[in-house]
């Protein structure tokens, strides 16, 4: 579980992915993989509860599932992004390593953890 600032709204993952061929546009739409874990507000309030405290009482938002991740707004600033299926550890666990690395000299905003969480509340 990881909360960063929340970027600027974007389309949600699941929409499909936008790419150019040529001078069409086309939309490619693909099915998510099932999720291993299945990530409710009530889950993403247990963990924040246990795990940052002076973050309990912010409201929790719209939830987001994306291909590895489900994002849920966490106040007006924050947004909690928690793996949905074990392959995206790995992934998740480097760019909480790297993000904060390399995002300073980048010329738009990146969103970077502001707090790392673990495993919980019947979240592995």
């Amino acid at each position: 579980m990881t909360c960063c600032p929340h970027p600027a709204r974007q389309a949600p993952g699941r929409d499909g992915d936008r790419r150019t061929t040529g001078r069409t546009l086309s939309v490619v739409r693909e099915s998510a993989p099932e999720p291993e874990v299945e990530i409710s507000h009530e889950l993403v309030r247990r963990l924040v509860r246990a795990q940052f405290p002076d973050l309990a009482d912010l409201p929790l938002g719209e939830q987001v599932e994306g291909w590895d991740n489900v994002t849920t707004r966490l106040g007006p600033e924050l947004a909690v992004r928690m793996t949905r299926r074990a392959a995206a550890v790995e992934l998740a666990d480097r760019e909480i390593e790297w993000l904060p690395r390399m995002s300073p000299g980048w010329t738009f905003p990146a969103p970077v953890p502001v707090h790392v969480g673990a495993p919980g509340h019947d979240y592995p």
